[in-house]
């Protein structure tokens, strides 16, 4: 173990300097001596190490970039969630609204014809619209309801259901 002096004296240079050597690679005494700098071969290269007590501005607006960016896409697609359950929710209202028409022209659907009319929807300004036609098998009509509520709201729903007996 090397002991410093407070009075400078020439073996306590040597020593150091036997130290730095030997860091290097330059020196191939033997053990290598002690010495309180921090010194590290990298690449056959002397290295200064201190031990950092926080982070640099740059790592911090690094790692804000990364949160902003983070942040920014869990917004967008919150958005897109939002906006896709309510057309889920308006889709679901119209196909009730259908069902409802359905169930209420349930006996004159039988044969084929053309119906067409209002919702009683109270927040809605909504028609429906029943075509029944012939699908060309014994006895069968294709039913399609198509409720339409304006601005891009609408459904459709279609159904094969048998003709009453004695339909032509």
């Amino acid at each position: 173990m090397i002991r410093y002096q407070k009075s400078g004296s020439a073996s306590v240079c040597r020593q150091a300097r036997k130290a730095k050597l030997w860091a290097m690679g330059l020196d191939s005494s033997g053990p290598a001596p002690e010495h309180k700098a921090s010194l590290t071969r990298h690449h056959g290269k002397l290295r200064h190490y201190q031990k950092s007590k926080g982070f640099t501005l740059l790592e911090v607006l690094v790692a804000l970039a990364i949160v902003a960016v983070a942040a920014a896409g869990i917004m967008v697609l919150g958005n897109d969630l939002f906006r896709l359950m309510g057309d889920a929710r308006d889709r679901d209202s119209l196909a009730l609204l259908a069902r409802e028409v359905v169930y209420r022209h349930g006996k004159d659907l039988r044969h084929p014809a053309r119906r067409e009319g209002e919702c009683d929807a109270p927040d809605e300004d909504c028609r429906w619209l029943i075509v029944t036609e012939s699908t060309g098998e014994l006895g069968m009509v294709l039913v399609r309801v198509t409720v339409d509520c304006g601005r891009e709201r609408s459904v459709t729903i279609e159904r094969a259901i048998a003709a009453s007996v004695g339909s032509p």
